[in-house]
C-alpha cells in the first residue's frame, strides 16, 4: 500500500524486549540484601569462626548495620543483632542498586 509509512526500527523489536529496562538489577540488589541479612543473624549463632580468614572481610561488610544498630540501641555492648540485619537488609540493596544503575549508565555512554 503506497500511503502507509514505512515502520521504524524501535516498532520492530520483540515483546519480550519492549518492556523497557532488565529486571536483573532489581534481583541483584535483593539478594545482595537477604545474604547480608542472613550474615547479620547468622553472627548470634558464633557462625563467623567458620569463615575463617574470610570472617574479617564479612564483618567489615556487616559493620553498617552494627554501626546502625548501636547508634539505635545507644549501648556497644547491648545492642540487637535483628536491628542491625535491618538496617544491613535496607543498605546493601540501595547500594547494590545504585552501582548497576551507574554502571549501566556508564557501559551504555560507551557504546
Amino acid at each position: 500500500m503506497p500511503n502507509e509509512a514505512p515502520e521504524s526500527a524501535d516498532n520492530r523489536v520483540p515483546h519480550a524486549n519492549g518492556s523497557g529496562q532488565s529486571r536483573w538489577p532489581f534481583i541483584v540488589a535483593l539478594v545482595a540484601g537477604i545474604v547480608t541479612a542472613l550474615l547479620t543473624v547468622s553472627l548470634e549463632h558464633s557462625a563467623s569462626p567458620s569463615f575463617g580468614d574470610a570472617g574479617f572481610v564479612v564483618m567489615a561488610a556487616l559493620l553498617p548495620g552494627l554501626l546502625g544498630s548501636i547508634a539505635i540501641g545507644g549501648n556497644a555492648h547491648a545492642f540487637s543483632l535483628w536491628i542491625a540485619a535491618g538496617i544491613n537488609c535496607i543498605f546493601y540493596p540501595l547500594l547494590v542498586w545504585m552501582i548497576t544503575g551507574i554502571s549501566r549508565r556508564i557501559l551504555r555512554l560507551f557504546r
